[in-house]
């Protein structure tokens, strides 16, 4: 896909073209918590498995807040060496933003495994429910392990559209959502994986 010249395009045209690829790819991302919520609800699970995500999402969110200021900031200055013809500096503010975002997924991983039984106490887990103990605790590893990669993916979706290739991030959300709907059923009632599969 052709990237835009933000140096060179008027700024209707850029503001056309950035925002809406931006606003289809926040309502994809928006989609992917409502189609998790709605296979985990049909799969044995149950309003167990609906409940141990929702008891999980606050910690989720707050460690991808966390990425996500990097993410911006990083992303801010990659724009502004770009302006600036820094090309030199926007290639090291993406690299070093790449090896923080790393090193900072690998830290929220190993709080979020380590701290398990108090993370999931602080959000509203009551110990004489078995159950859904057993669903949240599943639900947060799987979050955890997977956060390296959700975070990186982030980064790298950042830069596109700071590139000028904001079709391109679309794109790759675009694919991930259907990925997600169809690989979702699939984990969850062909391999019988109730709310571990939706991950």
């Amino acid at each position: 896909m052709k990237g835009l010249d933000l140096g060179k395009e008027r700024i209707s045209k850029l503001i056309k073209k950035l925002s809406i690829p931006c606003a289809i790819s926040m309502i994809v991302a928006a989609l992917y918590n409502i189609v998790d919520q709605i296979f985990i609800g049909w799969s044995e699970a149950g309003a167990f498995g609906n409940a141990a995500t929702n008891i999980i999402y606050p910690f989720t969110a707050i460690s991808l807040d966390f990425a996500l200021l990097i993410v911006d900031g990083s992303a801010a200055l990659f724009s502004l060496s770009l302006g600036a013809q820094d090309k030199e500096k926007a290639n090291r503010s993406l690299g070093n933003g790449l090896v923080l975002f790393i090193f900072i997924s690998i830290v929220l991983t190993i709080v979020g495994l380590v701290f398990c039984k108090q993370i999931l106490s602080l959000f509203g887990r009551n110990p004489n429910e078995a159950e859904w103990y057993g669903y949240e605790k599943d639900y947060l590893r799987i979050i955890y392990y997977g956060l390296p990669f959700y975070i990186i993916g982030q980064r790298l979706n950042k830069s596109n559209r700071n590139d000028g290739s904001p079709k391109y991030a679309m794109v790759a959300t675009i694919v991930g959502e259907i990925s997600n709907i169809i690989l979702e059923p699939i984990f969850i009632f062909v391999f019988k994986m109730s709310d571990k599969g939706q991950q």
